[in-house]
């Protein structure tokens, strides 16, 4: 948004980051968090 001059307030901010910690909890990988997939991984074979 920064680089095309779009304007942006908090709100957008915050949702953008909320929809991002939601991701990263549904699909470990899609943003590269492997530590998550990695604790899934090891409870899962307990």
């Amino acid at each position: 948004m920064l680089m095309l001059g779009i304007p942006f307030d908090i709100p957008t901010i915050l949702g953008f980051v909320l929809m991002l910690g939601v991701t990263m909890v549904a699909a470990p990988g899609v943003p590269g968090d492997g530590a998550i997939a990695l604790i899934v991984d090891r409870l899962a074979r307990k």
